[in-house]
């Protein structure tokens, strides 16, 4: 922009100097004896101010070429800058929609484990109801029924039982006495 001013000044100073050339060499015509001369200083005038013009046109054109050159140059920065902005603000988008995306996951893997849980734990109490069940179903053996050799028909599962049914301790030859109740094979099962 200062640079279209100097131009002008520059402009205005050759005008001047053309101007002048042209009244000097109107002055002179007139103080030469000959015309002939006269019109030969007018031309030189005449060129030379003509040149003048050309160098003046020249530079100005030169001028404002680099003019626009430097405002291209500007615009060409300030286009790649806004690129640059765009591009990091959509890698910046990309890394959030990643991120959301293992967040989203971890928490839908964390409710899959949690009702994978639940359901587990619900199948364990209703196999244990379905035991208590089965076990409370069960016939439970009488006192004198069975063999000496201790089978007979009844069996338990465990001395949990045998104390449920009233029956602990139980000695080896009684109805329902098993090895597998008699920790310490000493012929009494579920004696504690």
């Amino acid at each position: 922009m200062t640079k279209l001013g100097a131009t002008k000044s520059r402009s205005t100073q050759v005008a001047g100097m053309v101007l002048a050339l042209l009244l000097s060499g109107t002055l002179l015509s007139g103080c030469l004896e000959s015309s002939e001369d006269a019109s030969k200083i007018d031309a030189q005038a005449s060129q030379d101010a003509e040149r003048a013009q050309q160098q003046a046109d020249e530079e100005a054109h030169k001028q404002a070429e680099a003019s626009r050159a430097a405002e291209a140059e500007r615009v060409r920065q300030e286009q790649e800058a806004a690129d640059q902005r765009a591009e990091d603000e959509r890698k910046q988008a990309e890394e959030q929609q990643r991120k959301d995306a293992e967040a989203a996951e971890a928490e839908r893997v964390r409710q899959e484990r949690e009702a994978e849980s639940a359901r587990v734990a619900e199948e364990q109490r209703q196999a244990d109801e379905r035991a208590k069940a089965d076990q409370a179903a069960q016939p439970r053996g009488f006192a004198g029924t069975g063999s000496a050799s201790g089978g007979g028909d009844v069996s338990y599962a465990n001395c949990k039982e045998v104390k449920q049914a009233g029956k602990a301790p139980l000695h080896q030859g009684q109805p329902g006495y098993s090895y597998k109740l008699d920790r310490d094979r000493d012929g009494v099962a579920c004696e504690k």
